[in-house]
């Protein structure tokens, strides 16, 4: 299921370690004053504050998943925004992909040549690399998939690699979710914000996740690649649809946790989002992305 953002505020201190896949500084994340961040549908994010993130969209504009620059020439994302309707992968010439979108108008203002390439353009993927163990259409811990692009992303202030974490951080750190996914679950509630949208999330353990998902009658096996991630004692914070794929990074670092993966609704009590894991798949990132 594609994923959304639906409040928070929390303490963090962190200590990661992170990779640079590209030959360009990663994103770093500015001070901001995240404790009046309002997420009820998500609160508006910086034009720069999500400099990593790319969209993913099919005829018409409309961004169905997102997805996280590693470097020039690679896009990481969910493996199944690759599937199609029919359980199979989707080709590279069926999306389009968009990198430093703001608000949704630009994607437009593109197509006309009307933004500048440095605020905001248009890659074009050549080849989709797929996690080996990710099968469409079945439930996988390996949600997990690579764009190579034609050509090298141009980057600039508002369009940026984003750094991996490589090893698991502690669980009591904060993260931030962002994307264009849907405010709430009921499509007669909730709706697709017009500009970027960002949350600050608490991460779960899989013990803690698990326990909670059994206690609502909901019982599934959480694995060492999927981590949890979601509000607390009743506060409504997670990701949507069309937010798969998405990028969850650490509050204080701005390095890549984990991947917007899935859920049961959205925002709600006592079932935090799943993601994936990046940290346990570095190795097969590294191998893949090489420039």
């Amino acid at each position: 299921m594609a994923r959304w953002i639906i409040f928070l505020q929390f303490a963090v201190t962190l200590a990661v370690s992170e990779l640079n896949l590209s030959n360009y500084p990663c994103y770093k994340p500015e001070r901001l004053n995240y404790r009046n961040a309002r997420i009820v549908g998500g609160h508006n994010a910086l034009k720069e504050q999500a400099s990593y993130l790319a969209v993913l969209t099919r005829s018409g504009g409309n961004i169905f998943c997102g997805s996280s620059i590693l470097n020039e020439r690679f896009i990481v994302t969910a493996a199944h925004c690759i599937c199609n309707n029919k359980n199979k992968f989707t080709l590279p010439n069926q999306m389009r992909v968009y990198v430093g979108i703001h608000e949704t108008s630009e994607i437009q203002k593109i197509e006309q040549n009307e933004i500048d390439a440095g605020m905001a353009s248009e890659v074009i993927v050549d080849k989709i690399i797929v996690h080996p163990d990710y099968v469409c259409g079945k439930k996988s811990d390996s949600d997990i998939a690579l764009l190579e692009l034609k050509k090298s992303i141009k980057f600039s202030d508002y369009i940026k690699p984003v750094c991996i974490e490589t090893k698991d951080i502690n669980i009591s750190n904060l993260g931030i979710v962002s994307g264009f996914g849907m405010t709430h679950e009921d499509f007669s509630i909730g709706e697709k914000p017009k500009t970027l949208q960002s949350a600050n999330v608490p991460l779960w353990t899989n013990d803690e996740c698990q326990t909670s998902y059994a206690s609502l009658g909901k019982t599934f096996t959480l694995s060492n690649r999927q981590i949890c991630a979601g509000g607390r004692n009743g506060a409504s914070i997670d990701a949507c649809y069309s937010d798969s794929g998405g990028p969850l990074v650490d509050i204080k670092t701005g390095a890549l946790i984990a991947v917007v993966s899935n859920g049961i609704g959205c925002g709600r009590n006592g079932l935090p989002g799943i993601y994936t894991k990046v940290t346990q798949y570095t190795e097969w990132i590294q191998e893949q992305t090489k420039l």
